[in-house]
């Protein structure tokens, strides 16, 4: 205890002296060997967070590991199995979905052909949220296709998962984060959640407000903040999770049991080196089958933790990396987002958090 004490306060200077234009406030969670050594707030928090990208880690890849893992699923499978209705003569495989290799596009604003009235309480929300569904995957389709081969971060590949696990599954969404990832890997884990039909589970200031959002004309508070996630009703492969720091790190540790085979393991050690190890080689990215590795020089794990280190980034500003050599965890919450999405004073800052909360448990 006097050392998390020593290392908190050490680490509370280090935070009032960051720029006030970062975040409103921020949730910093630090473990060593599985052990909790540095829980700290700053600014103004709040109970819940949106996620974010964080879904693509924390449910999608989980959903898929688990499915090869009992051998409902080849990741070397083309995704065409999946799409015989779509113009498609692509070689993408399941696996550059994960590790953003395919030829699918990284992004595009398709939201912008849809109206935004997919709130809580509208009327025949699952119909729409599924003609949504489908609209999107055409537009994803039809867009223009890059050259394969080289990871380029892609929303788009990882929405292309929606229909992948229901069909693999054969369950809605819903229900495969509740029964196939969320009571699987996460037990007991309350807090982790989908704001599903766009409405909150909990009392709406419960939540990080994230942006004032000019396609939807409100200030996003429980409610999910990208907008194709909107589209589909708040839950989606490729963002919509919700949840505390505590939650967050509670599945971070979940994925350490996975990796290292302490605590509960779920899948097998086979598993555990095909999806949590490098997939692709370095001059081409840095990824495993959906978790970033970090970029010598330029990580926002900072200059500290080891190459064999894995994490992942959410847009509105929260992350989390581990790194398995040192077996060091690192949880980051807040919602930089609400000072602009174009914030960049929070990504320049995130590298020089992580550099100081490994120096400080090496120090004491």
């Amino acid at each position: 205890m006097l050392r998390s004490r020593k290392i908190e306060l050490e680490l509370v200077r280090f935070l009032e002296q960051a720029p006030l234009a970062i975040a409103p406030g921020l949730l910093i969670q630090a473990f060593e060997r599985g052990q909790k050594i540095i829980d700290v707030s700053w600014g103004q928090t709040w109970s819940y967070y949106d996620l974010a990208s964080l879904t693509k880690p924390l449910f999608s890849v989980m959903a898929v590991a688990w499915a090869y893992d009992q051998g409902y699923v080849d990741i070397n499978a083309p995704i065409k199995n999946w799409f015989g209705d779509q113009p498609y003569e692509g070689s993408a495989l399941l696996k550059n979905l994960l590790n953003h290799t395919s030829d699918f596009a990284d992004y595009a604003p398709m939201f912008k052909d849809f109206d935004p009235r997919i709130h809580c309480g509208s009327p025949g929300i699952e119909g729409a949220i599924r003609q949504n569904l489908k609209q999107l995957l055409q537009t994803i389709f039809k867009l223009p296709r890059r050259e394969p081969g080289r990871a380029i971060y892609s929303d788009l590949g990882f929405l292309l998962l929606i229909p992948i696990l229901e069909q693999i599954y054969k369950k809605d969404l819903k229900s495969i984060w509740k029964d196939e990832v969320l009571d699987r890997f996460y037990p007991g884990v309350t807090g982790l959640h989908f704001c599903e039909h766009n409405c909150p589970r909990f009392q709406k200031e419960l939540y990080a407000p994230t942006e004032r959002c000019s396609w939807r004309g409100t200030l996003l508070q429980g409610e999910v903040h990208d907008e194709h996630a909107w589209l589909l009703g708040g839950v989606s492969t490729h963002a919509g999770l919700f949840g505390s720091i505590d939650d967050v790190s509670w599945a971070v540790l979940s994925l350490r049991a996975q990796m290292l085979g302490f605590g509960k393991k779920v899948l097998r050690h086979k598993t555990s080196q095909i999806f949590f190890q490098r997939s692709i080689d370095s001059s081409l990215g840095d990824w495993t089958l959906g978790l970033m590795l970090p970029t010598v020089g330029s990580s926002s794990s900072g200059q500290f933790f080891s190459e064999n280190s894995v994490g992942h980034l959410g847009f509105t500003g929260c992350s989390f990396w581990f790194d398995p050599i040192q077996d060091i965890i690192v949880v980051l919450l807040s919602n930089r987002v609400y000072f602009g999405r174009d914030n960049q004073e929070f990504k320049k800052w995130r590298p020089l958090l992580h550099d100081k909360v490994y120096e400080l448990l090496k120090k004491f």
